[in-house]
């Protein structure tokens, strides 16, 4: 009870929640399939520029955030390679070999290599160790780290950018208010707020002067009240070695609290891992000042009808 209790639960609410996993969720029926016209929204050519055009001319006028989930570990990223890695290497022999020819593609190769003992398991082709540098302590611990702070994207000229730069970088494209401000919100675990918090202070000063932008980064953790706790395979609860119950975050339902905290006019919403390489950002920034000038265009009516 004293652990329920800490989290700001009861057991009132436990209950309920070991109901839901014994006995799924209810699911709504269906009256039709959404359409363009019922449900969806078309715009054509035309209509896209004028959107983008009203954001990009009023925009400035409003206070702008971008609010970005970004409390998760990167373990399920991971999943397949911590398989790997409590088996000795990958199932068959093939898989290994590719696992190999492809680790080159990642990011944070050059960061394997310039380690010598992670050096040399690539070059004896020892899948087990490799992956224990990778994901553990024993090395960069990504299995650990929040997706945050893992290496998302490589440049020309050595450039690392983790997610958390990326969306810095995005961010200064479309969320720039008056007198070139840029809101960004991160949610946060507890457990990589101090990691996140200096990584930010790192990096602002670079993305500042290559953004031209001056940027106001704020963060929340979330509310341990939304935790739910932990069941196995027969949905019963599951005990740490001192028999405490073990509980895990909610889904992203659970930032609402953090979600309705925060006071900015408009907010864009972007999970920590949906990030893109800055080349391929002109394809997406017209769809997010799209959305903006819509947004705009639909508080312009509600506000006439007021």
């Amino acid at each position: 009870m004293k652990k329920i209790k800490s989290l700001g639960l009861d057991l009132n609410i436990i209950e309920k929640q070991l109901a839901l996993y014994r006995h799924g969720s209810t699911f709504l029926k269906l009256k039709r399939p959404c359409n363009v016209k019922d449900g969806i929204l078309s715009f054509k050519p035309a209509q896209i520029k004028k959107l983008v055009s009203l954001y990009e001319k009023e925009s400035e006028k409003y206070k702008l955030l971008k609010f970005v989930p970004a409390s998760g570990a990167a373990s399920r990223m991971f999943a397949g390679w911590f398989s790997a890695l409590d088996a000795g290497g990958f199932s068959s022999p093939a898989i290994n070999k590719s696992f190999l020819l492809d680790l080159k593609k990642y990011p944070f190769y050059d960061l394997i290599k310039q380690n010598k003992r992670a050096s040399k398991f690539i070059a004896q082709k020892n899948i087990g160790d490799l992956l224990d540098y990778i994901l553990t302590e024993q090395g960069l611990n990504f299995g650990w780290m929040p997706k945050a702070l893992i290496p998302f994207h490589r440049y020309p000229a050595a450039e690392i950018r983790t997610a958390l730069e990326e969306h810095l970088f995005e961010a200064a494209q479309y969320v720039r208010s008056a007198g070139d401000l840029c809101h960004l919100h991160f949610t946060i675990s507890q457990e990589h707020k101090n990691n996140i918090t200096k990584k930010i202070k790192a990096v602002k000063p670079r993305y500042e002067k290559l953004c031209r932008v001056k940027y106001e980064i704020m963060s929340s953790v979330q509310s341990p009240s939304t935790n739910m706790p932990a069941v196995d395979e027969n949905n019963m609860p599951l005990r740490d070695a001192a028999g405490n119950l073990i509980f895990r975050p909610g889904g992203h339902g659970a930032l609402l609290k953090n979600l309705q905290n925060l006071d900015a006019d408009f907010i864009f919403i972007k999970n920590i891992d949906n990030v893109v390489p800055e080349n391929n950002l002109k394809k997406i920034l017209p769809y997010k000042k799209m959305l903006g000038g819509l947004a705009l265009q639909i508080q312009r009516e509600i506000f006439a009808i007021l």
